[in-house]
């Protein structure tokens, strides 16, 4: 076997062994690493990351990756009146409420300019969190107020907002008590059929302003402002990236031992070429043996028989 093993075909194929190996090893160690780090938190939270634009993270009526949930974003635009709903079954730390939502159009995403009205270059409709209350009838009250207060779409000016961009959840049936009109999720193809005028395109995220600029203070005084919680309060093991880290570790391990299985197969068929070879030059050699004893018993046979009598004379 080491004769095998020490030609140098397999001392090469040895060398490309031991390179894949080592890629699937590092590969490995980068999963491992990153489930380590998911732990120590030493990964940048979205939230802690610098501002961008709107219009860098998030485009009209397409999704968003996951690297831009709950980025800090900054726009302008000028608010619906007619456009305020309360959004229910939504925590505030441990209290359950609602949230008070509301219709900004997007003059300015900070990559490029829309127009109101103007079907070239529409403003794309944003669904936006302006607070949390503790319950609808608070909620609903502060809705009355912000629709009475706020400017229509006409007088209204162009305001800047910030706040953090998220993604829209998927529409739910009310159920238990809830109205059958009630909106239970934060779900801006829902909110669109809502509006008082359906604007296309719109916005498949939604944004939760950190401040309620633009709207009148008066009337966003009895909500809060929705708390952000860190992306590492609870850190958690991820446990996805160990299981990729065995699977490269296994890969590894399968790339030798692919090395090693192919040259035992060539040690084998030389093994059993070689026994095929002693086999047949034994059989000749006992057949050699056989031929020369017959040989030999034929002659000593003869020699026994002696030479031939003639026959006697009867006269």
């Amino acid at each position: 076997m080491l004769r095998v093993l020490a030609r140098p075909k397999w001392i090469g194929a040895l060398v490309l062994a031991l390179v894949v190996a080592s890629l699937f090893a590092w590969l490995g160690k980068w999963q491992l690493d990153s489930a380590i780090r998911s732990v120590q938190g030493e990964d940048v939270p979205a939230a802690s990351q610098p501002a961008l634009g709107l219009g860098e993270l998030a485009t009209p009526q397409e999704g968003l990756y996951d690297a831009s949930i709950g980025r800090a974003v900054t726009f302008e635009g000028v608010v619906d009146p007619r456009d305020f709903d309360v959004v229910h079954n939504r925590l505030q730390g441990e209290a359950l409420g609602v949230w008070v939502v509301g219709h900004v159009l997007v003059t300015d995403d900070g990559t490029r300019e829309y127009v109101i009205g103007d079907a070239s270059a529409a403003a794309p409709g944003l669904a936006v969190v302006v607070g949390w209350a503790p319950d609808e009838a608070t909620g609903r009250a502060v809705v009355e107020r912000l629709a009475a207060e706020t400017p229509s779409l006409e007088e209204g000016e162009v305001q800047s907002f910030a706040g953090r961009l998220e993604y829209g959840q998927a529409p739910e049936r009310p159920r238990g008590e809830s109205a059958d009109d009630a909106v239970v999720t934060m779900a801006p193809a829902q909110l669109v059929n809502r509006w008082a005028e359906h604007r296309t395109p719109a916005y498949g995220s939604y944004v939760i302003l950190e401040k309620a600029t633009g709207l009148a203070s008066d009337a966003t005084s009895a909500i809060e402002p929705v708390q952000f919680g860190s992306s590492q309060a609870n850190p958690q093991f991820n446990l996805l990236n160990v299981f990729y880290a065995i699977e490269w570790a296994v890969f590894a391990i399968f790339a030798i031992f692919i090395w090693w299985r192919l040259a035992r197969d060539e040690y084998g068929r030389e093994l059993a070429a070689a026994g095929t070879a002693e086999d047949a030059l034994a059989l000749e050699i006992r057949r050699e043996k056989l031929r020369a004893l017959a040989a030999r018993r034929r002659e000593q046979d003869a020699e026994q028989a002696g030479p031939a009598q003639p026959p006697a004379d009867g006269s």
